[in-house]
């Protein structure tokens, strides 16, 4: 799967533009597949950014189970709300 799907509209023309140079296309492309799915985002450290990795949800129906997946470095701990 080239991941095409997940681009943005521009990101898309961008690709598909013939008149943009092959080595430009590729280039693109090969950052765009090694990418970790990461997202910048404000915090309020000193660096005043960090990385989120938006989570995926898998259910199965066999047995019945979710799966919660992220790309993220670190381990995550998981608390409920009532928690907070």
């Amino acid at each position: 799967m080239s991941g095409r799907h997940e681009l943005t509209h521009h990101a898309l023309e961008l690709v598909e533009d013939e008149t943009v140079p092959d080595r430009v296309r590729q280039q693109f492309l090969s950052a765009r597949h090694s990418w970790d799915g990461a997202q910048l985002i404000g915090t309020e450290t000193a660096i005043g950014l960090g990385r989120l990795w938006p989570p995926v949800i898998h259910l199965f129906t066999h047995p019945p189970r979710l799966h919660l997946g992220a790309g993220n470095t670190h381990p995550l701990e998981l608390r409920s709300m009532e928690a907070w």
